[in-house]
């Protein structure tokens, strides 16, 4: 009989644990931001490739993009643009 870690959920549709907040953000050109999470860690998301798609397509005018802020745990742009913290977890480089 196998035996799950102690903290390990039982329930196998148990959903994933919630990524942690961003606290902070900055444009760092080519698409990147610089990231701070609530849970200490930093790390740089690329969403340039993110562009192509009509909902992202002001992100491309570097401008725009440099008017990125924080709100209710995520990134998010003046035109209501954002990102999920889980996408931004999951795809940035620590």
């Amino acid at each position: 009989m196998s035996r799950l870690p102690a903290d390990a959920s039982s329930d196998p549709g148990a959903a994933p644990p919630a990524a942690p907040d961003v606290v902070r953000a900055r444009a760092l050109g080519d698409g990147k931001l610089a990231l701070e999470f609530a849970d200490g860690r930093g790390g740089t998301f690329d969403a340039s490739p993110y562009f192509d798609y009509p909902a992202f397509a002001a992100l491309k005018n570097p401008a725009y993009f440099q008017s990125v802020f924080v709100e209710h745990g995520t990134v998010c742009w003046p035109g209501g643009e954002d990102f999920a913290p889980e996408t931004l977890s999951a795809r940035s480089t620590f």
